[in-house]
Formats: C-alpha cells, sequence, structure tokens
C-alpha cells in the first residue's frame, strides 16, 4: 500500500548492506501480501508485510503502546486513499539474524489486516543499502548480490516507492505503474481505463484501502490488452477502476497509470537494488512472457 511523508522523506539511518545469501522464511497472507517474522527490539516477533509502495517502516500504534515509547515528529503521510496526520517513533528491527536496524518508524493508528496479525510494513528505509529477492514461488526473502543487468523500473526520485513504464498493445505512449507489494488488488486510474480499454465494464464491488480508515469502492472494469512491464506479460487483463488519492499525490492524475498489487506480482521473480533504487522483475506462470 502506497505510504510516504509529504514534503520531506524522514531520515534513515546509515547503515551497512546485509551478507549476500541468508534467507528467511516468506509467506502469503490471506490476501497475498508478502510477510515475515521481525524481532522488534523490547517486544519480540512480530509479522510485518513487506511494502514497495512505502518509503518508510511504519508501526501498529499497539506495539507503540506496549513499547511505552513516544511519539517523536508529527508527520503528514500519503496513503492510497488519503493523506492522514500522525507521530513517528524511533525502533530496532531485525529480520536476518545479527541485523537489527534503528528507523523512525510512522505510527498507524487502523489495523493493517483485518486479523490484526500484520503489526507492521517495512519499507524503502529498512532495507537502505540491500538487494533483497523475494521468491514468491520458493517462499523466501533472500540478500543477493547487487543487480548488474539492465533495469525494469527504478525508484521515484522524491518518494522512494517503486516505479515503471509499462506497454499495452498498438499504443506507443506509456503507462505509468506504481509497483506495490502492500497493495491486494492492482487497480488503474480513469484516464488509463479512457484512452486504453478495450472494454469498460462493471463487475463485483471491491474496496481499496491503506493504513488509514478511508475506504475507495468501484465497480467499474477496464480491459486491457497485450500488457508488459519488463519481464511481465498478460494477454488481457481486466482491472478495477477507480481514481484513488496515490494517482494525485505521484502526479499521475492526467496521464494513464495504474497500481501494481500482490494479484500479479505474486507470480513474479522480484529482485530490488535499494543502493542504486533499481529493481528486475520476471513473470511466470500467467505473467511469463
Amino acid at each position: 500500500m502506497a505510504l510516504f511523508p509529504v514534503l520531506s522523506l524522514l531520515a534513515a539511518a546509515v547503515q551497512a548492506p546485509a551478507e549476500a545469501g541468508q534467507c528467511v522464511p516468506l509467506a502469503l497472507t490471506a490476501d497475498y501480501r508478502p510477510a515475515v517474522t521481525v524481532e522488534i527490539e523490547g517486544f519480540g516477533p512480530a509479522r510485518f508485510l513487506i511494502d514497495t509502495g512505502a518509503s518508510n517502516t511504519a508501526l501498529a500504534r499497539s506495539v507503540v503502546e506496549a513499547l511505552n515509547a513516544q511519539d517523536v515528529t508529527a508527520r503528514e503521510v500519503i496513503t492510497l486513499t488519503e493523506l492522514f496526520a500522525t507521530g513517528t517513533v524511533d525502533v530496532s528491527l531485525s529480520v536476518f539474524p545479527g541485523e537489527a536496524r534503528e528507523v523512525e518508524a510512522v505510527i498507524v493508528e487502523s489495523d493493517l489486516e483485518e486479523s490484526s496479525t500484520i503489526l507492521g510494513l517495512l519499507g524503502a528505509d529498512f532495507f537502505s543499502g540491500d538487494t533483497i529477492d523475494m521468491d514468491f514461488s520458493r517462499g523466501a526473502l533472500c540478500i543477493t548480490d547487487a543487480l548488474t543487468a539492465p533495469r525494469d523500473g527504478t525508484r521515484h526520485e522524491l518518494s522512494r516507492v517503486l516505479i515503471a513504464n509499462a506497454s499495452l498493445y498498438h499504443f506507443n505512449r506509456p503507462v505509468r505503474v506504481l509497483v506495490d507489494t502492500g497493495a491486494t488488488r492492482s487497480v488503474a486510474n480513469s484516464r488509463l481505463a479512457e484512452l486504453y480499454a478495450s472494454v469498460r465494464q462493471s463487475g463485483w464491488p471491491v474496496s481499496l484501502g491503506g493504513v488509514a480508515s478511508r475506504i475507495d469502492r468501484t465497480d467499474d472494469y477496464a480491459r486491457l490488452n497485450q500488457f508488459e512491464m519488463g519481464g511481465t506479460c498478460v494477454r488481457r487483463l481486466l482491472l478495477p477502476v477507480a481514481d484513488v488519492y496515490v494517482f494525485e499525490a505521484m502526479g499521475w492524475q492526467d496521464e494513464p497509470a495504474m497500481i501494481m498489487g500482490m494479484d500479479l506480482l505474486q507470480f513474479t521473480d522480484f529482485v530490488i537494488d535499494y543502493d542504486s533504487g533499481d529493481f528486475q522483475i520476471t513473470g511466470r506462470d500467467a505473467l511469463a512472457c
């Protein structure tokens, strides 16, 4: 889910990259988002989502209260559907053995998952300097060597979230893509649907929400033909259409744009170099080219 501060980014501690070759279990939640076990100093183990749509790590208010920690700074934060104000807190987290890292985490008031078993999000600040391989087919999050091959996408200059350009059959204008492992569903904006949809139709109503309280709902769908992004291909792609707030925040409200969520990303091999900001993505199964 998109999650990044307005105007200035929170400070990220300078840290040495983790040693290549380390792996930890990576599991998909009931709504297909990737989760790992994180050790929170002073609290214990907890499940966190890995969120490529988040520039900053986030922590549930319940954990902050259990730690008896004080809010550090008041921030305005952009989510998928809205802008909201919250605080931040300094916390020490570790995913790989012996790799504790200090981050200034955004505090999230609402539950990060309906079952309340997810207590935080790992954003770009946590993985600063690392190259990670999210191997969804094997169920592993691994530290790997820095990318050397041509990139399929990169990070947004200001927000540090991952972006790319996609193409559609018979259209020369690129489609802007926010690549978001924190999003359950992929979604198109209305400009993309207006310009490129081969079919517009009503369908099953879908709810779209971020880490705050606002929920957007839509039953409008667009069918796109011959979608390609990096090493991923989909012959026919049916997406819900909604002008959620993050498109405006990214400056994409007048451009054809979409969010690529875990309904698609679960069928990829996804390697992110957080030092350079580049990533490579290769489709398999339903997304193989």
